[in-house]
């Protein structure tokens, strides 16, 4: 386990880099405002796609459990196809009309197809437990949208976020025929066939969409940040926060929170199984360490360095989400412990509480940036929401955990 997630934090890392390249080379060559629409466009997608993720914890305990491939994939595959025709007809009419993304109508339906593609095959090798090509990916990714953005910026001549839109869609096209043929010779595509509802594909299906809900509303807590920006603050802001803000606190996430979920829920749910306490013991130890050297190493980097570094990779325009950026930095502990306490929780089948835990994240945000707002108009109270709503969820999965814990250890 140790080797894998060594593995993930040295792709990862690596993606990250690739990543940062590609905006900072975007933010210096497209329009400001522009490139805000982009991003934001791309998290519309992404937040709807992503309620798919939701599906990957409850397809990785089902599989281990049943061995029926057949049967969860052709389940994943309906909620698929449905997600992917209501964004056609509703999430990209609201990005041409309402958003204003002034680009032909195929290149959202076909970004929106690709990724959708992404998240088919992502969720399956998640399933069969394909860690090598889960790392890949993350190395992969950025690689492919760095190069088709040179192309279609230096190549084609291509400018503006027509240039941007062309490279996510090459790139998520080129991360999806990567994963169809790395994933032949490891495991067959399951045939589509009538779905047998068995009790465990019951459970399955119950599971997924409290999952679902659950992941969906861990999102949730970025995009209203995003959503009060919008609404109360200027497209500098927004663009300050998309570009430079979200993107490294997003990076930190991918880098440190993902593993927890990827790697760390699948062995404590073995772990629990097996009834080895002492082992669970010492993991939490381990990941509390990890989380605190992490996040004390993240402050004192945002501190010291971040302004001249968010100057020099995103321009002089970008200055200002420094501040942002700084507040959230020692904070960062309270979304690498909730990560390993919601897969304790989910490990240990208790889906509707991992839920209950994303949703009264999302009210703290909403209540906090509120009651902040009666004392300042400033746009820091966002951050500050967004940072007493990771340390209420904190609080109560705390409580939860060792609650649970504690039941198991005496059920034993």
């Amino acid at each position: 386990m140790k080797i894998i997630i060594a593995k993930s934090l040295l792709f990862t890392s690596l993606g990250i880099v690739l990543n940062f390249i590609f905006k900072s080379a975007a933010a210096k060559l497209i329009d400001k405002q522009e490139l805000g629409l982009f991003f934001t466009a791309i998290d519309v997608f992404s937040l709807t796609l992503l309620l798919l993720v939701g599906f990957r914890s409850s397809m990785v305990v089902c599989y281990a459990k049943t061995k029926d491939d057949i049967n969860i994939t052709n389940i994943f595959r309906y909620f698929l196809f449905g997600i992917v025709f209501t964004s056609w007809l509703i999430v990209i009419p609201y990005l041409k009309h309402k958003m204003g993304v002034n680009i032909h109508y195929w290149y959202l339906v076909f970004l929106m197809l690709s990724m959708g593609l992404v998240a088919y095959l992502g969720n399956q090798v998640a399933m069969y437990r394909h860690y090598n090509i889960i790392n890949k990916i993350t190395l992969i990714e950025p690689s492919l949208v760095l190069g088709w953005f040179l192309i279609a910026y230096y190549g084609a001549g291509v400018r503006g976020y027509h240039a941007l839109f062309i490279s996510s869609i090459m790139g998520t096209l080129g991360v999806a025929s990567y994963i169809f043929f790395a994933r032949r010779t490891l495991s067959k595509e399951p045939v589509f066939r009538r779905i047998e509802m068995t009790d465990d594909m019951r459970k399955f299906l119950k599971n997924s969409i409290i999952s679902t809900l659950e992941f969906g509303s861990s999102i949730i807590m970025i995009y209203l940040s995003i959503i009060l920006i919008m609404h109360y603050y200027t497209l500098d802001d927004l663009a300050n926060f998309q570009v430079v803000v979200k993107t490294i606190f997003v990076y930190m996430i991918s880098l440190f929170v993902f593993p927890m979920f990827r790697f760390i829920l699948p062995e404590l749910a073995k772990l629990i199984n097996s009834g080895k306490h002492h082992e669970i013991a010492k993991l939490k130890q381990d990941v509390y360490r990890f989380a605190i050297a992490v996040s004390i190493v993240f402050f004192l980097i945002a501190w010291l360095f971040a302004e001249s570094l968010i100057t020099q990779a995103f321009s002089e325009e970008y200055k200002q989400s420094y501040t942002m950026l700084l507040h959230l930095s020692p904070f960062f502990i309270f979304v690498m412990l909730n990560a390993y306490n919601i897969s304790y929780i989910k490990a240990s089948g208790k889906f509707w509480w991992a839920f209950f835990l994303r949703v009264s994240g999302s009210f703290i945000v909403l209540l906090s940036f509120y009651l902040l707002k009666q004392f300042s108009d400033s746009i820091i109270i966002v951050s500050l929401s967004l940072i007493w709503g990771y340390v209420g969820m904190f609080i109560v999965s705390f409580v939860l955990e060792r609650r649970l814990r504690k039941a198991i250890e005496l059920a034993r």
